[in-house]
């Protein structure tokens, strides 16, 4: 079993919150994004109670600091590209996993248009990486900047993530005449009033005719040869730290105190290496 954390915490100096919500939820990968905090002084944060064991990870640019509690060199980094850092896992009994850790330029950079050929060329990219393994264990995570309903999260040439498990089981589907694989994208269920959390991950209140107000841009997307190691009722866009709350009285994310996007948590219970 391993938890996973990921959190974009806006260049907040909050490392207290976010080694207090590590240890709360005994995670095993812990990923940032938009961190500016020293990562050694992170590190002494995260193991300051005794109970963390935290190594930190280098990764090929500063994009992400990633930490872990299990050997470092079992979580190799095998590239970096465009908005998204590769990592193989291979943690012994458990088989071997692709981490792809993602963070696309938000829409103030980019129009949907470009977001979307930007997440073909990583699409491409990650499946690059999968032949290269042989094998598409493979889990996104990050902050894409985009819902689940849009074209560069749902569209068969870019990730291709569907909000179900049964589709995502069929693995692929003919596009035109070309083979296309699926993601599974369990951020679906956790969309709206009726959710079991949030409405979303983030709130932005645009000006414009259109606005959804709240946002599911922070997402978790499996191959299907992971999803019968996932249990999405352990899919949760964290609220509180030790029954300290992420959100203001109004419900939003505290963007003072914490960050202006919600903690995202997810466990993988992985089979044993063949």
């Amino acid at each position: 079993m391993l938890n996973f954390l990921f959190w974009n915490i806006n260049r907040k100096p909050i490392a207290h919150l976010i080694a207090r919500l590590a240890r709360e939820r005994r995670v095993d990968i812990l990923v940032l994004a938009e961190c500016e905090i020293d990562p050694m002084t992170l590190l002494i944060e995260l193991n300051r109670s005794g109970r963390g064991n935290f190594s930190f990870s280098p990764d090929y640019s500063e994009r992400f600091l990633v930490y872990t509690r299990f050997n470092p060199n079992w979580l190799r980094p095998i590239g970096d590209y465009d908005s998204l850092s590769v990592r193989h896992l291979v943690h012994p009994p458990y088989t071997d996993l692709i981490l792809g850790i993602v963070h696309l330029p938000s829409k103030s950079h980019m129009s949907d248009g470009d977001q979307s050929d930007l997440a073909i060329r990583l699409r491409e990219r990650i499946e690059r990486v999968e032949s290269e393994l042989s094998h598409s264990r493979t889990v996104l995570f990050g902050d894409f900047n985009m819902n689940p309903f849009e074209r560069g999260m749902a569209g068969s040439e870019s990730f291709h993530s569907v909000m179900d498990r049964s589709t995502a089981r069929e693995e692929s589907r003919i596009v035109q005449g070309e083979r296309r694989n699926f993601f599974y994208n369990p951020m679906w269920s956790l969309m709206g009033d009726v959710s079991k959390g949030p409405p979303g991950t983030y709130y932005y209140r645009q000006s414009g005719t259109l606005s959804y107000f709240w946002h599911t841009i922070d997402q978790v997307l499996l191959r299907p040869a992971l999803v019968e190691c996932f249990d999405p009722e352990r899919m949760t866009v964290l609220t509180d730290v030790e029954h300290d709350s992420l959100l203001r009285d109004n419900g939003r994310p505290d963007t003072i105190n914490a960050s202006d996007h919600l903690p995202i948590f997810f466990r993988l219970e992985l089979p044993p290496e063949d």
